[in-house]
C-alpha cells in the first residue's frame, strides 16, 4: 500500500534530518580526532623526557598523570567508534566475500584475543559494505573479549546461511548480560560495568546493530549453551552473486 503524500513527506524529512544529523556527527568527531590523539600521546611524550632528565614526581601527581593517559586513550577510543558510527553505509564498496583479509585485520586489531580459545569460522557472502563487515567482526569480538569476567576463556564464531539469509553468532563463557539489561546494551555510549572497569566506548553493540538496520538485517541477544555467558546473532541478507 502506497504512503498518503503527508506520511510521504514526513518520512522523506525525517530522513533529511536523520542525515543532517550523522553528517553533523561526522564532521565533529572528525575534527576531534586530532586533539584527542595529542591529549592519549603527549602525556607519554611528557613520561619520556621525565624519565630522560631523572626527575620523580610526587606520588599523587604521578597518579594523576597517569589517570590523564588512561583517559586520553579512553577518549580517542570513543571519537574514532563515533566516526565509525556516523560512517555506517556511507562511502564504500561492496564486501567482496573474501575474509581472510578480515581475519588478519581483526587479529592485529585485538591482540588479547590471543588469550582466548575461538573458533573463528566465517564464510559466506553477506550483503555489506566492506569497511562496515570488518567493524562488524570487531566489534562482536571486542565485546566478547572485553567484557568476559577472566582473561582467558573461550568465543566461537559461527557463520551458515539459512535461505536468502546470512547468519553470524558468536557464543562466549563469559558471564553473560542479565535480562533486563539487553535493551541497553545497544544504546549509544552504554557499559554494565563502571568505566574504570571495562576499556571501551560502550559503542560496540549500537554500531552492529545499526549495521544490520541498515542493510535489512537484524540483531538478537540470548544466553549461551546451557544458560552460562552471551550468544549474539547477526543476521544479513546474502549475496546473489558468488565470491570470486
Amino acid at each position: 500500500m502506497a504512503m498518503n503524500p503527508a506520511t510521504q513527506a514526513q518520512a522523506i524529512a525525517n530522513a533529511t534530518e536523520q542525515d543532517a544529523l550523522e553528517q553533523t556527527i561526522y564532521l565533529i568527531s572528525h575534527d576531534l580526532m586530532a586533539p584527542a590523539r595529542a591529549i592519549a600521546t603527549i602525556p607519554d611524550w611528557i613520561d619520556e623526557d621525565l624519565k630522560r632528565h631523572e626527575v620523580t614526581l610526587p606520588t599523587d601527581v604521578q597518579e594523576s598523570f597517569d589517570l590523564l593517559k588512561v583517559q586520553g586513550v579512553r577518549l580517542q577510543a570513543m571519537i574514532a567508534d563515533l566516526l565509525i558510527y556516523s560512517r555506517i553505509g556511507r562511502k564504500q564498496t561492496f564486501f567482496n566475500g573474501h575474509w581472510d583479509p578480515i581475519q588478519r585485520h581483526t587479529a592485529d586489531h585485538l591482540p588479547e584475543l590471543c588469550n582466548f580459545t575461538c573458533d573463528l569460522q566465517l564464510a559466506g557472502h553477506p550483503v555489506v559494505g566492506s569497511a562496515d563487515i570488518q567493524h562488524l567482526v570487531i566489534a562482536l569480538l571486542s565485546n566478547a573479549v572485553k567484557h568476559h569476567d577472566r582473561d582467558r576463556g573461550t568465543i566461537t564464531v559461527a557463520t551458515q546461511v539459512n535461505g536468502l539469509h546470512w547468519q553470524m553468532t558468536v557464543t562466549d563463557d563469559g558471564p553473560g548480560i542479565p535480562p533486563g539489561d539487553k535493551d541497553k546494551v545497544c544504546q549509544l555510549f552504554t557499559t554494565l560495568k563502571a568505566r574504570d572497569m571495562v576499556e571501551g566506548s560502550g559503542m560496540g553493540l549500537a554500531i552492529v546493530e545499526k549495521i544490520c538496520l541498515q542493510n535489512g538485517g537484524c540483531l538478537s541477544i540470548d544466553e549461551g549453551l546451557g544458560g552460562k555467558g552471551c550468544q549474539i546473532t547477526v543476521i544479513l541478507p546474502i549475496s546473489a552473486t558468488p565470491s570470486i
